[in-house]
């Protein structure tokens, strides 16, 4: 057995029981004193717990508190599940990924293993990256060299660019690569799937940013559009989906404002976050239907109430017949 899977058992044992005793270590894992020593060694002096040997109980206890593995077996219930799902999803070589997963099983109890094929993970969308495309940005990463590449835009124009590929980000289901785009001088984001070509350099790549330009470009404002000047937008949420939207991150520094009842005696509340692009927002904001109004910025007020007429008058009249 791993160390992993008897660090989680003391663990688990002490908030259980509030105690765990060497010999209980010992046997359920089969090991000698002295293997128990290190674990809990290693518990207490790498990972910060506050252990401390009580000799009332003749075990270990916790003297303060310790949150690292708090709810341990639900946090890995829930990453397992989010790992099998990808793993599914993505094309993942079944080799590989039997091998991951025996892996993390070890640190979830044995009661709750049997809880495995009930929890599930489902990406909504699935966009398979082309693993060539993904394999020649790894490439270029790992050596340092620029790639140039055929691209297709949103509006289907290709065009040829010379990049330096920094970040690889999936976001909703699809991929994308976090470049420095050498046609426009600065940071853009490319859609993997959108590449018809791509070839290495002998190129080396310069350092044109540093990480934490980079880490705030990539989390500037809501959604893949990343970069540029933030504005942040207030949307009032009226309606049950009210409660569903409440524990919802839509982006690291959203407000929420407290659920209150408006006129109608419906629940609301507002949401406010930064955004870089308008476009992403809107069409969230559109999937709510009357339950999603926009309150600020007017630019964004405007651009609501243009989709919402543009979308009025290709509604069809449903005949009595029909």
């Amino acid at each position: 057995m791993s160390q992993t899977e008897r660090i989680f058992f003391i663990d688990r044992q002490i908030r259980r029981h509030g105690y765990v005793r060497s010999s209980d270590i010992a046997d359920e894992f089969q090991v000698c004193d002295r293997q128990v020593k290190r674990d809990i060694e290693y518990l207490r002096d790498r990972l910060g717990a506050p252990l401390e040997y009580d000799r009332t109980r003749r075990g270990y206890v916790y003297i303060g508190r310790f949150e690292e593995f708090q709810n341990a077996d639900e946090r890995m219930l829930v990453f397992n599940a989010v790992f099998r799902g990808l793993a599914r999803t993505q094309g993942l070589m079944p080799m590989m990924s039997d091998m991951v997963q025996k892996h993390l099983d070890l640190g979830i109890s044995r009661e709750y293993r049997s809880l495995l094929d009930k929890i599930v993970f489902s990406a909504p969308v699935i966009d398979l990256p082309d693993y060539k495309v993904f394999g020649a940005f790894c490439t270029a990463m790992e050596r340092n060299r620029r790639l140039t590449m055929e691209y297709r835009n949103a509006k289907g124009v290709v065009s040829c660019r010379e990049i330096e590929p920094l970040r690889l980000v999936s976001y909703s289901g699809r991929w994308y690569v976090v470049a420095w785009d050498l046609l426009h001088d600065g940071l853009r984001n490319f859609h993997l799937s959108r590449v018809l070509s791509i070839r290495l350099t002998d190129t080396p790549m310069e350092r044109r940013c540093s990480d934490d330009a980079l880490s705030q470009y990539i989390n500037s404002g809501f959604g893949i559009f990343m970069g540029g000047a933030a504005t942040e937008v207030t949307i009032r949420i009226v309606g049950e989906v009210v409660h569903t939207v409440r524990t919802q991150i839509w982006h690291q520094d959203q407000r929420m404002s407290p659920i209150s009842l408006n006129a109608d005696g419906k629940p609301e509340m507002t949401i406010s976050l930064p955004v870089t692009n308008l476009a992403e927002i809107l069409g969230k904001v559109l999937s709510f239907g009357s339950s999603a109004v926009p309150v600020a910025p007017s630019e964004f007020v405007e651009q609501w109430r243009s989709q919402v007429a543009a979308m009025s008058r290709l509604a069809v009249p449903i005949s009595a017949d029909s």
